[in-house]
């Protein structure tokens, strides 16, 4: 019996996403393109009834009057306000560094923008959190893990990660931290605040973007996707 590649990819043992290895892994692979290049035109009539089914029951999910999430908008773009006064050079910067390698810090400029940016990356992480846009969980995802990976080199700050993947602040803690640990989370386009900053612009984007870019099936995303797979360039990406 025939099974088509769509529903293969829409079952929870997707085959296209799991682990490749071996030869008979190859061959499994080649008889599937094999498989789709023989089954188009079932392959079009199978996703018109997915399209079909999805409209049906998905109306309001794409709705010409689908609003912004305005508060991913607001909290991600308090959270990029902040991380850009941490990574600010010139006569803006926080930490400035002085001919003989030290560094000097503007406690109270610091401790203003880090309680924001924690109060900030901690209302984004919950709203992502509650998103059904792939693209922000994606995103959420990526954040909170570039954060864990930060984990001893934030708590050099006094800033904590919770078990929940929130952030806590001790402004004490803060305040009295070395000049050279700051600089490393904070300052430079490589800091552990650069990269939140871009992810934060990433979420004002998306928080902007209609469910129907990026929920919908439609005549085009199937040519493209039989296009791609007959031409074995989606083959490749798989190899």
């Amino acid at each position: 019996m025939y099974i088509s590649p769509i529903s293969s990819m829409l079952s929870s043992s997707n085959y296209y996403t799991s682990k490749i290895s071996g030869l008979s892994d190859m061959q499994s692979i080649a008889k599937r393109y094999e498989e789709f290049k023989a089954n188009k035109s079932d392959l079009k009539a199978q996703y018109a009834e997915l399209a079909k089914s999805w409209k049906t029951q998905s109306t309001a999910a794409v709705s010409d009057t689908y609003k912004p999430d305005t508060v991913l908008k607001t909290s991600s773009d308090s959270l990029k306000a902040a991380a850009d006064k941490l990574t600010a050079t010139g006569k803006n910067a926080i930490v400035t560094e002085n001919e003989d390698g030290t560094f000097n810090v503007d406690r109270d400029k610091l401790v203003s923008a880090v309680s924001e940016f924690v109060s900030s990356y901690n209302s984004v992480k919950e709203r992502a959190a509650k998103s059904d846009n792939m693209s922000v969980l994606e995103k959420a995802s990526f954040m909170v893990g570039s954060t864990s990976a930060n984990e001893k080199l934030l708590a050099k700050v006094g800033i904590t990660v919770n078990k929940d993947n929130s952030l806590s602040l001790d402004t004490e803690a803060l305040k009295n931290a070395d000049a050279r640990y700051v600089k490393s989370v904070f300052s430079g386009a490589n800091s552990y605040a650069s990269r939140i900053s871009l992810k934060a612009e990433q979420f004002s984007t998306l928080s902007e973007t209609p469910k129907n870019t990026y929920q919908t099936y439609s005549a085009s995303g199937i040519e493209q996707w039989i296009a791609a797979y007959t031409s074995g360039s989606s083959l490749n990406m798989l190899v």
